[in-house]
């Protein structure tokens, strides 16, 4: 099953055009918004995701290092240790922890603690266009994918919910 599967997602991600389509034999698909707000269910607000820049300071980013990195078990283990009253680090996190799991997953086990500026006021989360994020995510990567098969690379990394959407 996960043959078939893979061989469908792989002529999918082969086939897929940068104006997010997927077309073969004059039967294209378009990928919008809409269906990634549906299929994963984020927030389709008017606002760009802001991401903190690399040399940016924000003290949100030691709750989650562990030396120079973010990685997965540490926030993890900032949930359990957080109160249960501690409703926005116990939020923040779970959407951290999403974002690095589901949504936009690196190739590393990590955090990107890139998205805490737009994370910064929970209370504005749904002002984000977080579907429009998601699937530009997607899109990149797929074309890296294509990009490096074109080259003949046979082992590589890819990020993105890629995988997501094709099970």
């Amino acid at each position: 099953m996960f043959f078939i599967w893979n061989c469908i997602a792989m002529f999918f991600v082969l086939k897929f055009d940068m104006c997010l389509l997927v077309s073969h034999k004059k039967k294209t698909i378009l990928f919008t918004r809409d269906m990634v707000q549906k299929k994963f269910n984020v927030p389709s607000g008017p606002r760009v995701v802001e991401l903190l820049k690399r040399n940016e300071r924000c003290e949100l980013r030691d709750i989650y290092r562990e030396g120079t990195r973010a990685p997965i078990k540490k926030s993890i283990s900032v949930i359990k240790k957080a109160s249960d009253n501690d409703v926005v680090t116990l939020e923040r996190t779970w959407v951290l922890l999403c974002l690095a799991l589901v949504l936009v997953p690196g190739t590393g086990n990590m955090v990107s603690l890139d998205y805490l500026a737009s994370l910064k006021d929970l209370d504005e989360l749904n002002e984000f266009a977080w579907d429009e994020h998601v699937l530009a995510t997607a899109l990149r990567e797929a074309r890296n994918y294509q990009l490096k098969r074109e080259a003949g690379a046979s082992g590589f990394w890819i990020g993105g919910c890629l995988l997501c959407s094709w099970y």
